[in-house]
């Protein structure tokens, strides 16, 4: 219903003073003509104008309602997330330091069995361990002997000589190989020491390179290597037999 359908409920007689009149009177008007001098239209314009105002302040609030509605939503949200994200983080936490004593518990057990067999291991690998280390002793003696092998024949006749007296009937053996270092050597030692024209040399490929051994009549002088390492061997000896040593080591 239009505003303008209300003029057809009855006719409005009211007096309405305009103002002084050209008279000396006033001018007056009453409702109903004023009413009969305006358009049908003028209501329809004013009605739709109203209405307008009307869906404008509404779409207003609306938009301000959704708006307010939105940003609490994202508050909410964000909310949401950090309090996600806290509780992700102190599960995570959790996990870790769960995953990280059963490591350690795996660790402790390996390690204790390892402790527990390690006696067992010892006596299972005892000897493979000893032959290993009597075969890197066994090459870098040889290897040390290779290289000053003409050093070390000159030490070992010079103790030979002090141990025994120049007499006849000496005997040097040594190996093939080194006989020719020997003879040298008595050559350079027969200029400080008499009597050392008559020392016969033997060779005896059963020697180590680098032994030397010095006979006479009155005993026997033994420089081998062999006899040497033989002291070394009593060591390795007692290694392989000690069990229980190298199960609490």
């Amino acid at each position: 219903m239009s505003l303008s359908d209300g003029n057809s409920l009855g006719v409005l007689t009211g007096r309405v003073i305009l103002g002084p009149g050209t008279d000396g009177g006033e001018a007056e008007t009453t409702v109903s003509e004023m009413e009969s001098r305006r358009s049908p239209m003028h209501f329809e314009e004013v009605e739709a104008q109203f209405w307008e105002r009307v869906r404008a302040k509404a779409k207003a609030k609306a938009s301000a309602i959704i708006a307010e509605a939105m940003a609490e939503g994202e508050r909410i949200k964000a909310k949401a997330q950090e309090e996600g994200y806290a509780a992700g983080v102190a599960a995570a936490g959790e996990q870790i330091q769960t995953e990280l004593a059963q490591m350690s518990k795996s660790l402790g057990s390996m390690l204790e069995s390892l402790t527990a067999e390690r006696g067992k291991l010892w006596a299972t690998h005892r000897q493979e361990f000893v032959t290993l280390l009597r075969l890197a002793v066994e090459r870098t003696t040889m290897a040390a002997i290779d290289a000053r092998r003409e050093e070390i024949l000159g030490n070992l006749l010079g103790e030979c000589l002090e141990l025994m007296d120049a007499k006849s009937s000496l005997t040097l053996v040594a190996h093939p190989d080194d006989e020719p270092f020997v003879r040298e050597l008595i050559a350079r030692a027969g200029q400080e020491r008499g009597g050392l024209d008559k020392v016969l040399v033997r060779t005896d490929p059963q020697l180590i390179p680098g032994s030397l051994i010095l006979e006479s009549p009155d005993g026997l002088v033994d420089n081998s290597i062999g006899s040497r390492f033989s002291e070394v061997e009593k060591i390795f000896e007692q290694l392989a037999a000690s069990g229980d040593d190298g199960a609490g080591a």
